[in-house]
């Protein structure tokens, strides 16, 4: 018996670190210094459609999601002028929230987004403005 759960939690782990935690819908405030915004995003494993509707600015992710943190970039497809394409962006679950965080090309973080689970989905900052 103790054989059996020990592999449920080998199982359950590997599943959590293989990033599929990260699949669902989120919802939550992106924040990039002082400027919040709010954001939608739905995860599917391998991409995610993400919208700021208050920009408004949104887009898809090519999203691996096998990796822990999940990780890939975000192309806008609308608001082209008012948010940072080519992002590279990650999710990852943490506190039974998922944290995104995108990144400049040199690699420095530069905003972040704790997003809770919507409708029971997921286990449980829009990619920066030009401001």
């Amino acid at each position: 018996m103790a054989r059996v759960l020990l592999l449920s939690l080998i199982f359950a782990s590997q599943a959590q670190a293989g990033g599929h935690s990260v699949l669902g819908s989120w919802s939550g405030t992106g924040i990039q210094g002082p400027t919040t915004w709010p954001m939608e995003v739905q995860i599917a494993p391998g991409a995610a459609r993400v919208d700021y509707p208050d920009i408004p600015c949104g887009g898809v992710w090519a999203l691996d999601t096998d990796l822990t943190p999940a990780r890939g970039t975000e192309w806008l497809t609308y608001g082209h002028d008012l948010c940072l394409d080519g992002l590279i962006v990650t999710a990852e679950p943490q506190d039974g929230e998922l944290m995104i965080r995108w990144f400049d090309g040199s690699g420095a973080e530069i905003a972040y987004a704790p997003l809770t689970a919507v409708g029971g989905s997921g286990k449980s900052g829009k990619s920066a403005s030009k401001n």
